[in-house]
Formats: C-alpha cells, sequence, structure tokens
C-alpha cells in the first residue's frame, strides 16, 4: 500500500537491452472510501514513463510500454495523488517483459506536415488534417518566435496543445487485439510559459 502522497516503491532492474522496448504491468486498486483522485506515477532512474488515471475499487490490471534507456534502471512506482494525506493505492503483481517489435503502424500526418500554416504569423489555431481536437490546438512552424523559437523535431511543423485538456486524436486500425505497442513522439514545452 502506498499511503498518501508522495510515498513510493522501488527495484534496480537487471539485465536490460538499450533500446529495447519493454512492457511494465502491475494490478492496482484505491483504498476504496478515502476519495477518488488518487494516481500514480511510474518513473525509471527519475524519468517518467507512465502516470496512471484514477485506479477502482478492485484490483485492475495497468500497463505501458517503454525503451530502456540503461541496462539496470530504478523502477520506482510512485502515489502522486494532489495534495491528500491518506489517499492510499494499493500494488499488486508487478512484471516487465520484453517486447517484440514488428511491422509499425500507420500514422496519417505524424509529422504534421500535410498543409502550409496560414497567414503571416507562422502559426494557426487549428487542428492538423487527419487528426481530430480540441480547442487550443495550434499548428506551428518550426522555429516560430512567438511559441519559443523551438525547432522541430523533424519536419517544417509541430502542434502545440495549448491550456489544461487541449488533445489531438486519431483512429489506428490494423492493431491485434491482445498485442503490446509502442506510440513514440517527440515533445517539448514552451519556453518561459512555466514548468
Amino acid at each position: 500500500m502506498l499511503e498518501g502522497s508522495g510515498t513510493y516503491v522501488q527495484q534496480q532492474l537487471r539485465g536490460l537491452r538499450r533500446g529495447s522496448v519493454y512492457e511494465l504491468r502491475l494490478r492496482m486498486a484505491n483504498r476504496p472510501g478515502y476519495g477518488d483522485d488518487e494516481t500514480v506515477v511510474i518513473k525509471l532512474d527519475n524519468h517518467e514513463i507512465g502516470e496512471s488515471n484514477h485506479p477502482s475499487d478492485d484490483f485492475s490490471e495497468y500497463g505501458v510500454a517503454f525503451t530502456a534507456r540503461t541496462s539496470n534502471p530504478v523502477l520506482r512506482i510512485e502515489n502522486n495523488t494532489p495534495n491528500e494525506e491518506d489517499c492510499s493505492v494499493f500494488i499488486d503483481e508487478v512484471t516487465v517483459t520484453s517486447v517484440q517489435l514488428g511491422a509499425s503502424i500507420p500514422i496519417a500526418n505524424g509529422g504534421f506536415d500535410e498543409e502550409t500554416v496560414p497567414g503571416d504569423n507562422g502559426y494557426s489555431y487549428m487542428t492538423a488534417a487527419h487528426w481530430a481536437g480540441s480547442d487550443g490546438n495550434v499548428l506551428v512552424q518550426s522555429g516560430n518566435g512567438p511559441w519559443g523559437g523551438i525547432p522541430s523535431a523533424a519536419g517544417a511543423n509541430f502542434v502545440s496543445l495549448q491550456g489544461m485538456g487541449s488533445n489531438i486524436e486519431q483512429g489506428l486500425e490494423g492493431l491485434t487485439v491482445g498485442s503490446t505497442y509502442l506510440v513514440s513522439f517527440s515533445f517539448g514545452d514552451r519556453p518561459g510559459f512555466g514548468e
């Protein structure tokens, strides 16, 4: 039981191959009757690799895929419930399994470069082609000054998710039920606008 925000368990993993993909699986539940905002963060060598939503009153499975950066990283499972003293999370059945990668699944306009950003500002409040999204999506040209001058990781554009809850989404086809997939992308923050 991880009782209260900031409590954790950790263990050094051994024998991982750098650059290989693994899946961490565990079961977790909240402490019934003690609130409903518990969350757990998963870290490897202090790098966050996943964060859970509120666990249910019964043990349910949670999984996250990651790429090993080192052979012997420290795995940490931490209760990061916001400002609650007695919001507990129960953890059980922690496993780490190697994942064999197959062919990639196509993502339409994954680099956000199918269109030219309209206007002279180098950014436009819009959702990129082939994506659906909420308000707060901004298509930004690489290196745009108002967005911190950050160059794109690849290509001419990137998407800014401006504000809490802003999102993009796209339906995927061709996945196999019960198989593990790794989603990878580059991201950064807008310099000068908080951490």
